[in-house]
């Protein structure tokens, strides 16, 4: 059982990826991107605050995206292994200038 603030829910430790059909979980995810601007050459989705489990460091600024805080986690095509986490603000600033360095 998780409490948010006033509301208490029952969601499995693995929800939604492990409880739901994949098209559900596809279609989610598209939906949940829409807002994260996509660089040509890379693949970007958004991480949301209850699917983030470990702290990370941001590439662009280098200051810390500690667990529990919704960001953006990003690769180049192919490079599913070369993935980062950015802070969602460092990543729409990257997209602005058209490139991740």
């Amino acid at each position: 059982m998780l409490s948010f603030g006033r509301f208490i829910t029952d969601v499995p430790a693995a929800w939604p990826s492990q409880t739901w059909p994949p098209t559900v979980v596809t279609t989610l995810r598209q939906m949940s991107d829409l807002d994260v601007p996509q660089l040509p050459g890379h693949v970007a989705h958004r991480v949301h605050g209850w699917q983030a489990r470990k702290p990370y460091v941001c590439p662009a600024c280098g200051n810390g995206i500690g667990a529990g805080v919704g960001h953006v986690v990003a690769w180049a095509d192919g490079d599913e292994d070369g993935r980062r986490h950015w802070h969602g603000h460092c990543w729409r600033a990257a997209a602005r200038r058209g490139r991740i360095a």
